[in-house]
């Protein structure tokens, strides 16, 4: 179940941000053998790359299908010569010059056919990361497969760079040095190291297989031609950062003058700056109300608290945060404090802001009338909901239909008199 937050992110993710990847686990790989559904997700192929310019996306123009018919303009096979990037049948000794196989060989290989105007230089396979929170120590390997030992003379050097952010301006190269071509047919394994100016990026990490020179004649052919490229089985590897703190507890109690005392204990430290302590109503919007210095790097239990002088009525959610001497931030996950209602001037109180079929709204009234209560979205449609006295002066509201997710508003009335309107988030 997904709340109103966690939607408009989705929503701007899905808009901005289509042609990425996001790291999990240990590791990333993609062996290309879905390509005749289109390039996979986070991957793009261009011409006019260079060191200082991402290219121009010709991903449209990409040939995904392979068609065991003659060789034409949308061949997919080995000896074809039409300049496009392609889906080609990843490199085995015994489909050299068997281009109906080619056609129809299940393991696949991102390709291209250069051209004098098509990505001679200029070609690229790329690769966009969404941001390397939390990782570091990045190797990567792939094959790089030359594919054609008739019609390829040419020769092509193939270098791995990298640039960083939405649109970058330089990028720097891990390794270079690697050819196709000189009319030779090969599969030829590429590993390297990412630097670690990579590690922990929260921006755009752009990986390229790029063409950066233009294509030689060392074979000294008098009318050369150029070869098919691909690449194939490419994998990412990487680690997750040591966690800057170890926390060993987080808790919290509301103390008899109704001040709320937070504590927390870690039994780890390193290159840990401060404590950021946040706070929110409703789950979704946390500020910041306090900060606390590291006592240093330590490997032994540092004990910290705070006091929290005007929290508010009803439930607070408290947010511990870490921030380490780069800047970065870690949170950690929130705890519940309940303040009760004491002054005799409040009327009524609602809490918490969350309401679900599984999480009931408690009405806090001072009055002995029963209050009229009502509960509409925010375009005006009114949300079923039933109402039961919970002993003294307390109510529990409870959702009655499961129709409606998102932004709310419970309004309560004591006979013609708004007492109470209240935003809440129906999940």
């Amino acid at each position: 179940m997904k709340n109103l937050l966690q939607i408009l992110l989705l929503s701007i993710y899905c808009t901005s941000a289509i042609a990425q990847i996001n790291l999990s686990g240990a590791g990333y790989s993609q062996d290309f053998n879905q390509l005749a559904s289109g390039l996979p997700q986070g991957w793009s192929v261009k011409t006019g790359a260079s060191v200082n310019s991402l290219g121009n996306d010709v991903s449209g123009d990409f040939v995904a299908t392979p068609t065991p018919t003659v060789i034409g303009a949308n061949g997919t096979y080995w000896k074809n010569t039409t300049a496009k990037f392609k889906n080609f049948a990843s490199f085995k000794s015994s489909l050299i010059g068997n281009y109906v196989q080619q056609a129809s060989e299940p393991d696949r290989a991102l390709g291209v056919r250069q051209s004098s105007t098509l990505g001679d230089p200029g070609a690229a396979f790329v690769l966009c990361i969404a941001n390397t929170q939390a990782f570091q120590n990045f190797q990567l390997s792939f094959d790089l497969q030359s594919l054609d030992d008739t019609n390829g003379e040419r020769q092509t050097v193939w270098s791995v760079d990298y640039g960083i952010g939405d649109n970058p301006s330089t990028f720097s190269t891990i390794s270079t040095g690697h050819m196709t071509g000189a009319n030779q047919v090969f599969s030829n394994r590429i590993n390297t190291t990412l630097p670690a100016s990579v590690n922990n990026q929260n921006q755009k990490i752009w990986i390229r297989i790029v063409a950066l020179s233009a294509s030689t004649n060392p074979l000294n052919a008098p009318s050369p031609t150029r070869t098919s490229s691909a690449i194939d089985n490419f994998s990412l590897s990487y680690q997750l950062m040591p966690t800057p703190i170890t926390l060993s507890s987080f808790t919290g109690e509301v103390l008899s003058n109704q001040v709320t005392q937070l504590k927390w204990t870690t039994i780890e430290e390193l290159n840990n700056a401060y404590f950021s302590i946040e706070r929110s109503n409703n789950m979704l919007d946390f500020r910041e109300i306090a900060r606390v210095i590291s006592q240093g790097n330590s490997k032994s239990e540092k004990l910290y608290s705070l006091l929290d002088k005007q929290p508010e009525k009803g439930l607070n959610y408290y947010r511990l945060c870490q921030i380490d001497n780069d800047s970065t931030k870690t949170c950690f996950k929130p705890i519940a404090l309940k303040i009760e209602w004491v002054d005799s001037g409040q009327q009524a109180g609602i809490y918490p802001s969350l309401f679900s079929k599984n999480q009931p709204l408690l009405l806090t009234w001072i009055r002995e009338e029963t209050p009229y209560i009502e509960i509409y979205t925010i375009n005006g449609t009114s949300v079923a909901y039933e109402i039961q006295q919970d002993g003294g002066k307390n109510y529990v509201i409870r959702l009655k239909e499961d129709t409606f997710k998102g932004l709310a508003i419970v309004s309560v009335w004591w006979n013609t008199t708004n007492i109470l309107t209240q935003k809440i988030l129906i999940e």
